[in-house]
């Protein structure tokens, strides 16, 4: 599987072409971190953050999430191509009131989220639900 690309300059996260199901935390997630150790790509607006890994106890790690920073303005983008895209892992917006993708004129996407929903506390306004 191809890993996706960065473009800093426009703030895109650009899947690979023909590509249907996407890893999260290795196609996205890792391939960022090693794009920002190249060259001088660090002068960039940061493209994702996480919270993962904390023990809760010997044999049980918090899953990781995935946040694009949407809030500085990057976005995720398919290739040129009508397509149906499957994420497995905790993938989420920074901000929820800003769109997570672009798309390219003239071409439809499909695009599904397969998150852990034994991560996730319910705010109920007067306190959380878990």
């Amino acid at each position: 599987m191809a890993d996706a690309t960065f473009d800093g300059d426009n703030l895109l996260i650009e899947l690979p072409a023909g590509q249907t199901e996407i890893q999260v935390e290795r196609e996205i997630y890792s391939a960022w971190k090693e794009w920002v150790k190249t060259s001088d790509n660090a002068k960039y607006q940061l493209a994702l953050r996480t919270v993962a890994g904390d023990t809760i106890k010997a044999s049980q790690d918090i899953s990781p999430a995935f946040f694009v920073r949407n809030d500085l303005g990057w976005r995720i983008r398919a290739a040129d191509e009508n397509i149906e895209i499957s994420f497995t892992g905790n993938l989420y917006k920074e901000d929820d009131t800003l769109d997570l993708i672009t798309l390219r004129a003239g071409r439809t996407v499909g695009m599904y989220f397969d998150r852990s929903q034994n991560a996730l506390d319910i705010n109920s306004g007067g306190g959380r639900v878990q």
